[in-house]
């Protein structure tokens, strides 16, 4: 899946995007494929189609919980199976990208939380890997933060 997120400019990786997004988009699709399609969006932190999974989480009960699944890994953070909640964080930080939405994510109180969340930093930026373990502590988690904004020019 790494390599899959590293290809996504490339010609097929955009086809297959847009076959999982077809797959959601039609209510009539098979519930299995819906499934796979929002595994797959979750799997390749697909931040332009969280919009499209917030609105899974009113589908089928696994469907719903998968694309809640995606979700927490996109953003770094739960907030929760309604989706009043998600489409409010979207409106909100619509125009911020995702490393912003998991370098917020640091803020939690929960560390294992923290740890998640840092650990798709480390993914999506490249940076901070031998920091990581720096989100274990909430002191840690802010400097980690600040870390973070400083090596994206934030």
């Amino acid at each position: 899946m790494i390599a899959l997120r590293a290809s996504a400019h490339l010609a097929e990786a955009r086809a297959l995007r847009s076959e999982l997004v077809s797959a959601l988009e039609d209510p009539k699709s098979p519930i299995k494929w819906r499934k796979k399609a929002v595994w797959t969006l979750g799997q390749l932190r697909d931040a332009a189609a969280a919009p499209l999974l917030v609105e899974q989480l009113a589908a089928e009960p696994d469907v719903a919980s998968i694309a809640r699944d995606a979700l927490r890994r996109i953003v770094g953070r739960d907030l929760g199976r309604f989706r009043v909640r998600w489409r409010a964080f979207f409106r909100k930080n619509e125009h911020r990208s995702r490393p912003e939405w998991l370098i917020d994510a640091l803020d939690q109180a929960d560390s294992d939380a923290r740890m998640r969340a840092v650990e798709e930093l480390v993914l999506a930026t490249g940076e901070g890997f031998e920091r990581r373990r720096d989100a274990a502590t909430r002191d840690g988690a802010r400097e980690l933060a600040s870390y973070y904004r400083r090596a994206l020019d934030l």
